[in-house]
């Protein structure tokens, strides 16, 4: 979760409550929650915002 928090920029306990929410599917193992890739990559094209001046998705790259 930690990881995704990074990705989205983004306190840990908001990808919590995305997950209790049942926006962001997830798998508990061992104890820990683990967001699959393809559930993460489905959230995502389902959030993206489309820039009304560009008619394009619009999606903040990371800064690493």
């Amino acid at each position: 979760m930690s990881d995704v928090a990074e990705i989205f920029d983004v306190h840990i306990s908001s990808v919590s409550r995305m997950i209790k929410r049942g926006d962001l599917p997830c798998v508990n193992l061992g104890g820990t929650k683990r967001i699959p890739r393809v559930a993460l990559e489905k959230f995502v094209e389902s959030e993206i915002a489309y820039c009304p001046r560009f008619s394009k998705p619009f999606l903040r790259e990371s800064a690493s």
